[in-house]
């Protein structure tokens, strides 16, 4: 899988020209960059929120029935 990825890339490295890509157009640079700059912008602001955020306190378990340290966890009571 990963040496038909890089044989694709590859090939089309090599058999596309910059005139077919047209990727020097300035309108397509600056439309590049705006969405770089928005992504970069966007996923620092998540990260730096997910960082320093800090969680609440955590809710108490429920109450469970006392439980006897000496007798094994998993016992059948008969009621």
């Amino acid at each position: 899988m990963e040496m038909s990825r890089t044989t694709t890339l590859l090939f089309l490295a090599t058999h596309v020209s910059a005139a077919e890509a047209s990727l020097s157009d300035p309108t397509t640079c600056y439309i590049l960059d705006v969405f770089l700059l928005l992504y970069s912008i966007i996923f620092t602001a998540l990260y730096f929120r997910e960082k320093f955020t800090k969680e609440g306190p955590v809710p108490p378990e429920p109450a469970t029935p006392a439980h006897n340290p000496n007798e094994p966890v998993y016992t059948v009571s008969y009621h």
